[in-house]
């Protein structure tokens, strides 16, 4: 009988571990992928605004020969806007991903907490079953 239930602990025991390690390993994807994904976003995002500022900063030289903004300001708000230069939006977007990543590192942090907790917990009966203190 105490070889079963010590089998059966055993068992437990290394289904909790196994349940660890692999949210141990998903925690650390998805912390990876997110900064990979942030950092490419952002990375995409500075290229967008640098073509869009080389437009918006082109300049022509008129019949005088004098340089002048090749758009005019209307039409550079205009360019601004369609390329998604509005920067209190960009930020926006941005602290919205953050949050969003955030919340999901939070809740894999979340069960690798419980899931170390319960290993915890079956470690201590090992230990009292095998120092037969509950019998």
């Amino acid at each position: 009988m105490n070889e079963k239930l010590n089998t059966e602990i055993q068992k437990l025991t290394e289904i909790i571990s196994k349940d660890v390690n692999d949210y141990t390993q998903k925690f650390n994807r998805m912390f990876a992928l997110s900064q990979q994904r942030d950092v490419t976003s952002l990375e995409y995002k500075k290229l967008e605004m640098q073509i869009t500022e080389a437009i918006l900063n082109a300049k022509v030289t008129d019949n005088d020969g004098k340089e002048k903004p090749r758009y005019s300001n209307q039409q550079q708000r205009d360019i601004a806007i369609s390329k998604g230069m509005d920067t209190n939006n960009l930020t926006k977007e941005i602290k919205d991903k953050q949050k969003e990543l955030d919340y999901e590192i939070n809740d894999l942090k979340k069960d690798l907490d419980i899931l170390k907790f319960k290993q915890r917990g079956i470690r201590m009966m090992v230990d009292l079953i095998s120092n037969k203190e509950v019998f």
